[in-house]
C-alpha cells in the first residue's frame, strides 16, 4: 500500500521509487488522473538515473499543448514489487504518476483529512469446497 497526502487541500502526492541503469531514486509525485500513462519525470532527473529514450509518445497537456515526448524503459517499485514501465520525459519539474500505473489499484482520496491511499488489486476470495 502507498500512503500519501493531499497538499494544500488540492494536490494528491505519493512517494515513488524509479530505477534506471545507473541508480534508483524516490520522488514525491503528483497523482495526475488526467495523465493516462505511468510516470513522467523531468529530463534532468531521468538522465541521473541513466534512462535512455527508446521512442516517442504524443502527450496532450492540460493547457492544450500537444508534444511528442521521449519515452524510456525503467522500473518502479509498486505494491512491493519492481514493475517494468515507460517513463515519459518532460520539462515539468514536478514528477507525475498517471492512471497507467494506477490501473488495477484501489485509490482513495480523502479531501477532508487530506490523505491519499493506494492499495494493490483486491484479492479474490477463495470458495471453500
Amino acid at each position: 500500500m502507498h500512503k500519501g497526502k493531499i497538499e494544500n487541500g488540492l494536490h494528491p502526492k505519493i512517494r515513488v521509487e524509479v530505477a534506471g541503469k545507473n541508480s534508483s531514486q524516490k520522488f514525491l509525485a503528483l497523482v495526475d488522473t488526467g495523465f493516462d500513462l505511468e510516470v513522467a519525470l523531468h529530463r534532468g532527473e531521468a538522465s541521473k538515473l541513466g534512462l535512455k529514450p527508446r521512442g516517442f509518445v504524443w502527450i496532450d497537456y492540460a493547457d492544450g499543448e500537444r508534444l511528442h515526448e521521449p519515452a524510456c524503459p525503467a522500473r518502479v517499485l509498486w505494491h512491493g514489487k519492481w514493475k517494468e514501465i515507460e517513463v515519459i520525459l518532460s520539462n515539468d519539474d514536478e514528477p507525475a504518476v498517471g492512471t497507467g500505473l494506477l490501473r488495477g489499484s484501489v485509490v482513495t482520496m480523502d479531501f477532508v483529512k487530506n490523505k491519499l491511499r493506494i492499495e494493490g488489486p483486491p484479492r479474490s476470495k477463495r470458495r471453500k469446497k
